[in-house]
């Protein structure tokens, strides 16, 4: 493993939900409303040379909406999550 780089950075956009109720007495609106999350990146350069594969892992803290149906919680966007991704450094 090469040089490894760490680097903390925001992203904002929107987010949405729709669906289609089972029943037909359920009315259901779609909604679009803002998102952002806040990501922490760790990255690791795999050579030297002017194009040098990468990889890398991601954790973060996402904002996003929550369906409710009589308080319980039906759909959700947002959330923590962790990715991985593999790219390369020019």
């Amino acid at each position: 493993m090469g040089a490894f780089s760490l680097a903390g950075y925001p992203i904002a956009g929107l987010t949405w939900m729709r669906g289609v109720p089972k029943a037909q007495n359920v009315a259901m609106t779609p909604f679009v409303d803002g998102y952002g999350d806040l990501r922490l990146l760790v990255e690791s350069r795999l050579g030297t040379t002017n194009v040098a594969p990468t990889l890398a892992v991601e954790v973060g803290r996402a904002s996003g909406l929550v369906a409710r149906s009589a308080e319980r919680a039906v759909g959700a966007t947002g959330g923590f999550f962790l990715g991985a991704s593999a790219g390369a450094r020019y």
